[in-house]
């Protein structure tokens, strides 16, 4: 039996895939721990998941206007792709119970480093599009986020990285 730890958060069509992977690991006989906004613990239903909420309580329902996108992407890129909170909550998780390998969100690219920096082996879990994260308008929005993830990655012991995908491509395996 592995211990398997995901990292996902509250987006519309990133926790389908997931669970679905979670449940199939636990199927498995495997011991999987899920992280996550405690909005999702409902969702998780009964997949044979342990679930670890993450402290960061809010996150779509801390907005003031659901409707503004501009406010949507901001808060994004700065709760869940790049924010400290998932960040320290993983690296607090990982430090108190070891997981054999680590699935992270690929939008969480902070969170892909804290796994990255364990030494566990780490997958990105893709929702999307792969090609969406190798050039276009979702990779514009995140590059201001470039700078952010690798003074993280600089405190963790990594390299510094010249785009985004760098990061997943440092991953042992893209699950798309």
């Amino acid at each position: 039996m592995s211990r398997f730890l995901i990292a996902t958060w509250d987006g519309a069509g990133n926790l389908p895939p997931a669970l679905g992977i979670a449940r199939t690991l636990v199927e498995r006989g495997h011991d999987v721990r899920l992280l996550g906004h405690r909005t999702i613990a409902e969702r998780c239903g009964d997949v044979g998941t342990r679930f670890i909420p993450l402290s960061q309580d809010e996150l779509w329902d801390a907005m003031d206007d659901p409707a503004d996108f501009e406010a949507e992407i901001r808060l994004l890129i700065d709760q869940v792709a790049f924010g400290s909170a998932i960040v320290d909550d993983l690296a607090k998780e990982l430090n108190r119970e070891p997981a054999d390998a680590v699935l992270v969100d690929c939008m969480m690219f902070t969170a892909i480093d804290v796994a990255l920096a364990s030494g566990r082996p780490t997958a990105a879990l893709f929702h999307t599009s792969y090609t969406l994260f190798r050039g276009g308008p979702l990779v514009e929005m995140f590059t201001p986020g470039l700078a952010v993830a690798n003074a993280r990655r600089a405190e963790l012991g990594l390299p510094a990285v010249e785009r985004l995908g760098d990061i997943h491509d440092a991953c042992a395996c893209s699950l798309v």
